[in-house]
Formats: C-alpha cells, structure tokens, sequence
C-alpha cells in the first residue's frame, strides 16, 4: 500500500507503479465515492488528449515530393484527388 501526501489545495500524486498497473494517463478522469470512513477512487477509461507529436511519423507519402510545403496548393490538390468525381457543392 501507497501513502502519499495531501497538498494545500487538496493534491494528491498518485504513485507511478498504480498509474501504470491502472493505465492511467494525463488527462484521464477519476471518479471518486465517499464509501463509509474511507474514499474510493474509480479510472473512468475514457481516451487521453491525442498530442501532436503522438501522431509525428504516422502519415507517409506514397511518393516522393519535390517543393516546399509553402507551394502546395491544397485546392488543386483535392480536385486532382476527386479526378472525375463530380462535387455537389449544396450538399
């Protein structure tokens, strides 16, 4: 068993080996219950904040690209994208 500490404003730092055993992560939610003399604490498993560099090196080019990504003109490359796809633009 852990014992931590209570800080001025009423903080706690949940100890590294529960965060991990418990999958928590920054930006998850904790619910917590008064139940009889004692608290409980339950992980509401909902997903953390994605981080831009979680996602650095997901995307790849399925080919090679000259320029600079100040050229790239994203309109004519959405309508060579849809080639002879007609967009209706009311919808």
């Amino acid at each position: 068993m852990a014992t931590v500490t209570v800080s001025g404003k009423g903080q706690v730092v949940i100890p590294a080996e529960i965060r991990q055993t418990l999958g928590i992560l920054p930006g998850m939610q904790l619910e917590f219950r008064i139940e009889g003399h004692g608290l409980r604490a339950e992980v509401l498993h909902k997903r953390a904040p994605s981080r831009l560099e979680d996602g650095i090196g997901m995307l790849r080019p399925t080919q090679a690209r000259k320029g600079r990504l100040l050229d790239f003109d994203v309109a004519d490359a959405m309508k060579r994208s849809l080639g002879s796809h007609k967009v209706n633009s009311t919808d």
